[in-house]
C-alpha cells in the first residue's frame, strides 16, 4: 500500500489536512504528533517524541507540548521505549518533521528511514531536517505556532521563497536518494536560528 503513496509524494501531505483543529478533533485518545528527533545514545539510539495534548472539550485552548524520550540498542526499541510513557497512544500521521542529531552515523540514519518507512502512518511528505542534537532542539519553546515541529515546516517553507533554494529533503525524496544507493542527501542544518547547506556526513 505504502508503494502506491511514493508514486504520488506531492498529493500526500496535503491531502492529510495537517491542520491542528483536524488533527485533534475526535482524536482524545491519542497524542498528535509533530516531531520525532533522533541522537545518538552510547552505541544505541535516543528519539524524542514532541507530542501536542489537547483539551478535547476545547480544541483551542490548553494546548501543551510533551516531549517524550527513549533510548535502546535499536530505533524500534528506542521508540517502543519513549511510547512507553504515555498515557495516550501515538498519533503519528500529522509528524512534520523528522530531526536527525549530528551524532549519528549513516548507518543509523539508514536504519531509523528503514523504521520510519515501514510505519505506514508516518506520511512521506514529512521533512527530514539536520542539527546539532535533536532532543535539545526539540524542548526549546516554538515561536508562532503550537509545536517546535510546525515552525521548523515554516521556516523551511519561508526560506524557499525568500531564497528559491529548493531543499530535497521531503521522506520519498530521501527514499529515491536510497533506492539509488546515493548518500548525497540535501538535508538542511538548523543551527543558530536558520537553516544552512552544512553537511552532516
Amino acid at each position: 500500500m505504502k508503494k502506491l503513496i511514493f508514486i504520488l509524494p506531492l498529493f500526500v501531505f496535503l491531502l492529510s489536512g495537517c491542520s491542528l483543529s483536524d488533527a485533534v478533533s475526535g482524536k482524545s485518545e491519542e497524542y498528535l504528533i509533530s516531531a520525532m528527533g533522533f541522537d545518538k545514545s552510547g552505541q544505541g539510539i535516543e528519539i524524542s517524541v514532541e507530542a501536542v495534548s489537547v483539551n478535547t472539550e476545547d480544541t483551542e485552548d490548553d494546548k501543551r507540548l510533551i516531549i517524550f524520550d527513549g533510548s535502546g540498542n535499536t530505533v524500534k526499541q528506542a521508540f517502543s521505549n519513549a511510547e512507553k510513557k504515555s498515557t495516550q497512544a501515538f498519533d503519528l500521521s500529522h509528524c512534520g518533521i523528522i530531526a536527525v542529531g549530528e551524532g549519528l552515523t549513516l548507518k543509523d540514519f539508514a536504519e531509523i528511514c528503514e523504521y520510519c518507512y515501514n510505519r505506514d502512518e508516518i506520511n512521506l511528505s514529512v521533512y527530514f531536517v539536520a542539527c546539532e542534537n535533536a532532543k535539545e532542539m526539540l524542548k526549546k519553546e516554538p515561536q508562532s505556532s503550537v509545536a517546535v515541529g510546525y515552525d521548523l515546516m515554516s521556516m523551511l517553507e519561508c526560506q524557499s521563497r525568500l531564497s528559491g533554494r529548493e531543499y530535497k529533503n521531503r521522506f520519498y525524496e530521501i527514499e529515491a536518494q536510497i533506492l539509488k544507493k546515493d548518500n548525497k542527501y540535501d538535508i538542511p542544518f538548523f543551527g543558530d536560528g536558520y537553516f544552512s547547506d552544512k553537511k552532516l556526513w
